[in-house]
């Protein structure tokens, strides 16, 4: 069990803004920064290849970009970064072996994918085709939320569309496409 939030201590333990329950015990895992006193929201963390990786929105001068791994108590930069004044991610899931981070992220400040990216621990990867927004455009605040469940990961956000596809705000993925959400076969599983 994890607790993230603006706190420098938890049950009276010292533990800045990242702690986890070890049997009945708080334990901080996260270092105090001076540049994260007044600012700096983490929002999720996941356990990939034997590392925890967190994600919010962190990128106060000199630190990663919203999302990082902790090592030995510091944020540490994951590969180039994900970039962008408007950038902030929301979930991590792990899913086929590979980390998926959603949130905002636009394609528009320089990033590979919107919205979704996956990391496969060297690397990240579009997911193939953008969301876009019931009019034609890029989503500005993309994936709200992102849960997977048995053969898919499932998100929700303010999109109507990927490439030329209706999701309407909701769409699945299987690991090498989108899938939509409202086919025959989904509202006979939910009937």
């Amino acid at each position: 069990l994890f607790a993230l939030g603006l706190f420098t201590q938890i049950d009276g333990q010292d533990a800045f803004r990242i702690a986890k329950l070890v049997g009945d015990q708080w334990v901080g895992i996260l270092e105090p920064h001076p540049e994260l006193e007044n600012s700096g929201i983490f929002m999720d963390i996941a356990f990939y290849q034997s590392e925890y990786y967190v994600s919010g929105n962190f990128n106060p001068d000199g630190l990663p970009w919203d999302f990082a791994k902790i090592v030995e108590g510091e944020l540490e930069q994951v590969g180039e970064g994900v970039f962008g004044a408007w950038t902030g991610i929301g979930s991590l899931e792990v899913f086929q072996g590979d980390l998926y981070l959603a949130g905002s992220i636009p394609i528009e400040e320089g990033n590979i994918g919107s919205h979704i990216l996956r990391w496969d621990g060297e690397n990240y990867h579009s997911l193939g085709p953008v969301f876009y927004d019931e009019f034609g455009g890029f989503s500005g605040t993309g994936v709200n939320e992102m849960k997977k469940h048995e053969d898919y990961i499932y998100c929700s956000g303010n999109f109507f569309f990927f490439d030329e596809t209706p999701v309407y705000g909701i769409a699945r993925w299987d690991g090498n496409q989108w899938c939509e959400m409202f086919t025959q076969e989904f509202i006979q599983e939910t009937e």
